[in-house]
């Protein structure tokens, strides 16, 4: 914990999943991802993110509504954007070389073997997230049907500490989800606060 709340980083497909309500794909962490919300709305926790989300969100078609949303969700409250700095930048590099070094491989969910390697836009995510000590680093990428899932790096990020997991609101259980929940539905903090 960070004082009297907690410090989320939140990558991109979180955000995403979001936006686009993919309640299809990710049905047992929309609830979590809407109570998180809700608590950032209370200000219980913040969440922050790199300037590359705006790239990886932005180039999905969204509605002007979820877009403004989005553009002015890391100005309320607590909420930051972080610039990629040389800092970030030297950091994601390291993390990026660590797994072309250290080659270490895994098999896929179709049998096939694979080396684990990072994207340099998650190095840079993770970067961003460890330099500034968040609690959790939240992500829904599973690795999809033959990459490598940056949930398997939760704890070991390149040898620096790092808790990673799908979003999960602390003390909050879903009693129920009702899928079909439009856009107009869902807001992000930003649009409340005018």
């Amino acid at each position: 914990m960070t004082g009297d709340f907690s410090k989320f980083y939140w990558d991109s497909c979180v955000i995403i999943a979001y936006l686009k309500n993919e309640v299809d794909k990710h049905e047992d962490s929309v609830p979590h991802i809407q109570e998180l919300l809700r608590q950032n709305m209370r200000e219980e926790n913040q969440i922050i993110g790199s300037q590359f989300i705006r790239l990886e969100v932005l180039q999905f078609t969204l509605s002007q509504k979820a877009e403004d949303s989005f553009l002015g969700f890391y100005q309320y409250g607590k909420n930051q954007i972080w610039d990629i700095d040389g800092r970030v930048a030297l950091l994601a590099r390291e993390i990026v070389d660590y797994y072309k070094c250290n080659k270490q491989v895994r098999t896929t969910r179709k049998g096939k073997t694979v080396e684990k390697s990072i994207k340099a836009a998650d190095a840079v995510h993770l970067a961003t997230a460890i330099l500034h000590r968040v609690d959790v680093f939240h992500t829904l990428d599973d690795g999809g049907q033959d990459g490598f899932s940056l949930l398997e790096l939760n704890g070991s990020v390149a040898g620096h500490s790092l808790a990673i997991s799908k979003p999960r609101a602390p003390d909050f259980t879903p009693d129920f989800f009702t899928p079909g929940e439009t856009e107009s539905e869902i807001i992000l903090p930003s649009q409340t606060s005018e």
